[in-house]
């Protein structure tokens, strides 16, 4: 009886670990939250304007000063990235050391929600520089595509979790 009730408890674990870890699996997912014209916000990111470049009227000039924005950005938010994970690995291996600095630990934790906030920051910033390129009547467009969305029903194409691909929530909006 025990050990049936061993065996049993483990498959229990396994499948919930199983569902946990699903959504957060490498590449090939499908469905999931994407980046699509759905999700209602005040600042756009680059890739509503690659969707909408058509329905805006955006130049080649306008186009080509938009990636580099993004193309920056992207650079930038990879080496944020790196950071946090750099300085969450120190918190980590501050934990394993034999007895615990809580003085060093927190500075740590202060360290890790500056490099967030900084990275929040620059975000922002970029919605903005984006935004800015825009001319006034591309930038009232922005506002009916958003009305269209919302009687659409709020649903965008957009890549599914993990790099998979499928219809998924529009995203990369600033709400």
């Amino acid at each position: 009886m025990k050990r049936l009730t061993l065996i049993t408890a483990m498959m229990m674990l396994a499948l919930i670990t199983a569902g946990i870890a699903q959504p957060l699996c490498g590449k090939g997912m499908g469905k999931g939250m994407g980046q699509g014209k759905g999700m209602m916000g005040k600042v756009p990111g680059y890739n509503f304007y690659d969707m909408n470049q058509k329905e805006l009227g955006l130049t080649a000039d306008q186009l080509k000063k938009l990636k580099q924005i993004d193309d920056a950005f992207q650079k930038e938010r990879i080496d944020g990235r790196a950071k946090c994970q750099h300085a969450g690995l120190e918190m980590k291996n501050e934990f394993s050391k034999g007895s615990i600095n809580k003085d060093a630990l927190l500075a740590k934790q202060d360290n890790i929600q500056k490099l967030r906030n900084d990275m929040q920051k620059r975000a922002l910033t970029y919605k903005i520089d984006l935004y800015n390129v825009l001319t006034e009547d591309q930038k009232s467009k922005i506002d009916d595509i958003k009305r269209e969305c919302i009687h659409q029903g709020g649903m965008g194409q957009g890549k599914g979790q993990c790099d998979g691909s499928g219809r998924g929530m529009g995203g990369n909006w600033m709400k």
